[in-house]
């Protein structure tokens, strides 16, 4: 119900449909994104991982992988993600439809990393992304959004998968509160 918070543990968890999240509530892994991953199977299967259609919504602490689409925010002022990875989507790994809003997230190796469609007089910023190593780091079609300290070089990893960053990384303290 809204405003609820649904705790998920740790583990890899394989979905055969979207996740679509509609009510106003707080979905978060209880471990962060390295030990909470939701996986779309692809190329076996071709979904969206996650659609999020609420204003309120909040979608905390996940890997997203391996999805045709990664995670579309759907509707004006459509919720937010943070402390996610999305990485290994075919298509639009974050795509804006009408608004919603990134902070915090790091999405690498995709098609299109961030895409932002029809966000009117604009949406809120993205805030603090590693938006890197996408065939198209980012992409807008009639959208006014802004993406604040997003870093969009190299972020020197520690490892091909392993999104943790090296003591060089332009990304250290780039960010903002």
């Amino acid at each position: 119900k809204d405003t609820d918070t649904i705790l998920v543990n740790a583990g890899v968890f394989r979905l055969s449909d979207t996740l679509n999240i509609t009510k106003a509530v707080v979905v978060k892994s209880l471990m962060g994104a390295h030990y909470t991953v939701i996986d779309g199977g692809y190329p076996a299967q071709a979904i969206r991982c996650v659609r999020i259609s609420n204003q309120n919504a909040v979608f905390e602490g996940f890997t997203v992988q391996n999805g045709a689409e990664g995670v579309m925010f759907d509707g004006e002022a459509s919720g937010k993600m943070r402390n996610c990875v999305v990485t290994g989507v075919s298509g639009n790994a974050v795509f804006f439809n009408h608004g919603g809003t990134a902070q915090s997230c790091t999405i690498v190796k995709n098609g299109v990393g961030l895409f932002a469609s029809d966000m009117g007089g604009g949406g809120d910023p993205a805030v603090n992304l590693i938006v890197s190593g996408n065939t198209i780091n980012w992409l807008t079609e009639d959208a006014n959004i802004v993406c604040d300290t997003c870093v969009t070089e190299d972020p020197h990893f520690a490892a091909d998968n392993d999104f943790r960053l090296l003591a060089d990384s332009p990304c250290i303290d780039a960010g903002r509160e």
